[in-house]
């Protein structure tokens, strides 16, 4: 009996027992991010810099592709911008940050125009104490980042000014001509620190 029983627990050890996972490379302590970065994701994808489920259905694919909607971004930073901000267009992107993300005071003034191939009209003026409905009520409930926006946060901006982010998601990820003005202002030590359109 005592055979049987052993033959038994063998085989049915031999059955249950589960293939080895590949180890993963974890960065070390000494190493840095950016190399770590690097090694784990290279190249670049496309980004659509209006997002594609944003668009009213009778906006067909020919149409979209003649307006630069989409370039190619590092995938690193691809994937950061989808994590910070999902789906958001590039004008909710700065409501979101200004409103939400930065400490109240940061800026003194923020206006935009947007108009852009009669999907996106709008105008904004920051105004300290009251918000305002250009973001849902989802967005508009969230108070600060979560863990993982803060990372990605950091990979897209790193230590830019507030001003310089709000320029940077003009200049680099939104669509050509899709600001018709914009005025940003935020305090700094000693003075003011400006970025406006010069169109």
């Amino acid at each position: 009996m005592s055979g049987i029983l052993i033959l038994r627990r063998w085989s049915l050890t031999q059955h249950t027992r589960k293939p080895k996972r590949k180890k993963r490379h974890k960065r070390s302590p000494n190493e840095p991010y950016r190399m770590f970065e690097r090694r784990k994701v290279q190249g670049k994808n496309r980004h659509h810099l209006f997002p594609e489920s944003r668009f009213p259905p009778y906006f067909t694919k020919p149409m979209r592709a003649q307006w630069g909607n989409v370039i190619n971004k590092p995938i690193v930073h691809h994937n950061a911008w989808h994590d910070l901000f999902e789906e958001l267009t590039p004008e909710e992107a700065i409501v979101y940050l200004v409103e939400h993300v930065y400490p109240k005071g940061t800026f003194t003034r923020v206006v935009f125009r947007v108009n852009w191939q009669g999907i996106s009209k709008r105008r904004y003026r920051y105004r300290r104490y009251s918000q305002s409905n250009i973001l849902d009520y989802r967005w508009r409930n969230q108070r600060g980042l979560r863990h993982q926006q803060i990372a990605a946060y950091r990979r897209l901006f790193r230590k830019m000014d507030p001003v310089l982010v709000l320029q940077h998601i003009v200049q680099e990820w939104s669509p050509p001509g899709y600001f018709v003005s914009y005025y940003f202002a935020a305090k700094v030590r000693g003075g003011e620190i400006i970025c406006k359109s010069v169109y």
